[in-house]
């Protein structure tokens, strides 16, 4: 275990603010960026964003979005290539971690910001 520093950017009309989180961070780990499964867009994203996703055919594949307080707020099966929204409205603001499973094997995980 070791202590991790987050940046939140939190941007409005009128003032963009910077806050430091130090977090201990437990089993928070970037995986090989080369497996690019999903992509999500627009992130930071306030309202909704589109998950992308270009799955191996033959595979079914698990994402799982988690709230910062380490909850899931959202599970889907992806399967081929397509895309769908994630509503973000009901979502705290602040940063969600996402993972992609394979079977019982993450290989692929991420960030996704929610601002207002």
């Amino acid at each position: 275990m070791k202590l991790v520093t987050l940046s939140l950017v939190v941007c409005n009309d009128t003032s963009v603010v910077v806050q430091e989180v130090v977090v201990l961070g437990v089993g928070i780990k970037k995986l090989n960026a080369r497996n690019n499964l999903v992509q999500i867009n627009p992130n930071p994203a306030s309202k909704q964003t589109v998950l992308a996703y270009q799955i191996p055919s033959s595979k079914t594949a698990v994402f799982k979005l988690y709230g910062a307080n380490g909850r899931a707020v959202y599970q889907s099966k992806l399967e081929g290539n397509g895309s769908q929204i994630l509503n973000t409205a009901g979502y705290a603001e602040g940063v969600c971690f996402y993972e992609v499973l394979l079977g019982n094997k993450v290989v692929e995980n991420g960030k996704l910001i929610v601002v207002r």
